[in-house]
């Protein structure tokens, strides 16, 4: 009972939360560079340039704003089995496509862009109650009458990111950027159940367990961007430095309460601390591309790296006295090498439509090596959540004289074997859940944007200058 809703609650808010933190091309930004799953590195012409490349800044020739208009997603998760011998178990969600909205100016012959990126929105909260006595109960406790449990799992991530760019034309071939990002990134997690026993003895029990954390964290991101023109290809390469984190700040609660039990077992706990010391780390990484002219049509190709993070704390939480017992609160996380690649393509259909189209990997960098949802057991086992992901886009480009409009859809796929270890401080009845189950993750994106050029810019005679779109 408990052990079966808390997984089916747990699980999904699980894949929801790592696939954005723990891959690190799980959402992609602006309108072209959605379908063409982000393989722009070289070659990238819409306002997600101040994300993939701000050196490409230096081609745009319109001064304009882009914004994503709203899109959807659905996100499906299978979990086989969740019951041992049983049915797989289904659940899909309908929810908003994280946005970016921006433009660019020029001033003292400079290029500038500015933008507003919306780069992690989760927010989930699921419960669950259940109150049949049946014979899985029965088995463990044949006295008992009544039954009662409720379980509820939440997550909050939010990452919002402030931009300004820069680009400069060395040459009439090589162009440099850069782009400082200002970030204000939270996380809240809360996880709690309980379960109560009436008793033909007339003897009630019940047992309570909560805890929540909350991280926030304040700094910059930096990105710096070149890229190179040849007659057939274009080619660029986009440095992301570590995370500049300013400030910092956390906080962690734990209750737990027994009364009651059979075992003679009554706890009483409270723990809440607002002030705990706060991390967030993000490696540097570096992305390399091109994009290579077909006639009238062009190829995207990428390769992107992402280096390796040593084990570090993300929320030093002092040790509690649990009754008696030092129970260690882990909140750990260590990321390892990635390396993705992809391709995309443009294919020309006429003069003002085209056909765009992307597939790229999206490997795991957290894996085995992170437990933040282990965060009240003694042993602190590690939490294996993170899965490997493909990314499939299509749409079309269609352009008007007053705007351009991308329409189209992307695909996401992965799959991951998953154990979580039971609390150990409420053991609820045997419900005959998996020791492992096999969870498949995926999610189709509806992308619908607009990029409206306000000022006309100057035309120029450089055959590499390109309009935004």
């Amino acid at each position: 009972m408990i052990k079966l809703f808390f997984r089916i609650c747990w699980f999904f808010l699980i894949f929801i939360a790592y696939g954005q933190q723990g891959n690190y091309k799980y959402n992609q930004y602006g309108n072209r560079s959605i379908l063409l799953t982000g393989n722009v590195t070289g070659s990238v012409t819409d306002i997600g340039l101040t994300y993939y490349n701000p050196a490409r800044l230096s081609l745009i020739e319109n001064n304009g704003f882009a914004f994503n208009a709203r899109a959807f997603q659905y996100n499906q998760l299978n979990i086989d089995p969740l019951i041992t011998d049983g049915d797989p178990v289904n659940r899909g969600t309908f929810t908003g496509v994280p946005s970016l909205l921006g433009g660019t100016f020029s001033l003292f012959d400079q290029r500038f862009a500015y933008v507003f990126l919306a780069k992690y929105r989760v927010n989930r909260d699921i419960s669950s109650t259940y109150s049949q006595l049946n014979d899985r109960i029965l088995d463990e406790f044949p006295d008992a009458e009544a039954y009662l449990l409720k379980t509820s799992v939440g997550n909050d991530i939010r990452d919002d990111w402030y931009g300004l760019s820069w680009a400069n034309k060395l040459n009439d071939d090589l162009s440099i950027g850069i782009s400082l990002f200002g970030s204000y990134y939270k996380y809240r997690g809360i996880r709690s159940y309980s379960q109560d026993f009436q008793f033909t003895t007339e003897q009630v029990s019940s047992e309570q367990f909560q805890y929540s954390f909350d991280q926030r964290s304040y700094g910059f991101h930096v990105k710096i961007g070149a890229d190179y023109r040849f007659e057939k290809v274009d080619i660029g390469i986009n440095i992301n430095l570590p995370y500049l984190e300013v400030a910092s700040s956390g906080s962690y609660g734990l209750s737990l309460v027994k009364a009651g039990t059979q075992d003679n077992s009554d706890l009483l706990f409270d723990f809440e601390s607002e002030n705990i010391k706060a991390r967030r780390r993000i490696p540097y990484g570096i992305s390399a591309g091109a994009g290579i002219k077909l006639g009238r049509s062009r190829l995207h190709l990428n390769l992107d790296f992402m280096s390796s993070l040593s084990e570090y704390s993300r929320l030093d939480i002092p040790q509690l006295e649990i009754n008696g017992q030092p129970t260690d609160v882990i909140f750990n996380e260590k990321r390892r090498f990635v390396t993705n690649f992809g391709v995309g393509g443009e294919l020309y259909i006429e003069e003002n439509f085209s056909a765009l189209f992307g597939f790229s990997t999206d490997f795991d960098s957290l894996g085995g090596e992170t437990n933040y949802f282990d965060l009240v057991t003694t042993n602190a086992d590690e939490l294996s959540a993170g899965t490997n992901y493909i990314h499939l886009s299509g749409g079309v480009d269609w352009k008007f004289k007053w705007a351009s409009l991308i329409f189209g859809l992307t695909y996401t796929r992965g799959t991951n074997s998953i154990s979580i270890s039971d609390n150990d401080f409420i053991e609820p009845p045997n419900t005959g859940v998996a020791d492992n189950s096999k969870i498949t993750s995926s999610r189709i994106q509806f992308v619908i944007g607009f990029e409206i050029p306000f000022i006309k810019g100057m035309s120029s005679t450089n055959n590499n200058r390109v309009n935004i779109n």
